[in-house]
């Protein structure tokens, strides 16, 4: 997980947090680590986890992760402020995730 130093924590739980105060943060630089990206958003609430999504293969980053707090109205915050902000010479995209447990599986989309 997260070794960092200074600042707030990410609280960590043994069991899986079903949350709705979940963000998708898109558009990010490919250089941006779990740290850089948890040094944006813990200034608007507690973070209870984030993630960087990398490549399985190459560990590379595929340019999107996501930050889910403790409460909703930290995120709410985050996702008004930072959604659309230039990061290390990216426009940011952060929206709240979407719940891929409510769509028809039968539907011919991908996702």
């Amino acid at each position: 997980m997260l070794a960092m130093t200074g600042g707030p924590q990410p609280l960590m739980y043994p069991q899986p947090i079903k949350n709705d105060a979940t963000l998708y943060v898109g558009n990010l630089n490919p250089l941006v680590s779990d740290e850089m990206l948890f040094h944006e958003f813990a200034p608007f609430g507690n973070i209870l986890s984030l993630r960087v999504m990398k490549n399985i293969y190459t560990s590379e980053s595929r340019g999107f992760g996501f930050v889910t707090y403790t409460d909703m109205a930290a995120a709410q915050r985050a996702q008004k402020e930072l959604n659309a902000r230039m990061v290390y010479k990216r426009e940011l995209r952060v929206h709240f995730k979407k719940n891929t447990k409510n769509l028809n599986r039968e539907a011919n989309f991908i996702i």
